[in-house]
């Protein structure tokens, strides 16, 4: 499926619009998607995820986003057996998956 970034202009949550953001520019490699036209989310979350917190090797990439992007972006981490939840209107952090 590809995302076109067009189709997140008009977004009526804060943060939901991620295609302008870069936050995950540390751990992701860009390369590694050459068909990825857009780093945009789905509109779903009205806060960032930033996945791997705690876990080798990102261990050293999601403290230097935290510090980058930290104050500038509403991140929320979560390690490896961690899952966000949408159901309906409302947003769970689940642990232990």
């Amino acid at each position: 499926m590809r995302l076109r970034t067009n189709y997140f202009r008009r977004c009526p949550r804060k943060y939901c619009c991620l295609s302008r953001s870069n936050y995950a520019s540390i751990i992701d490699e860009a390369s590694l998607a050459p068909d990825l036209e857009s780093p945009a989310g789905l509109g779903l979350l009205d806060f960032y995820p930033l996945p791997h917190f705690g876990e080798e090797p990102f261990t050293q990439d999601v403290e230097k986003t935290i510090v980058r992007y930290g104050q500038r972006y509403d991140l929320r981490t979560l390690n490896n057996h961690q899952a966000i939840l949408i159901d309906d209107n409302s947003q769970a952090l689940k642990g232990d998956y």
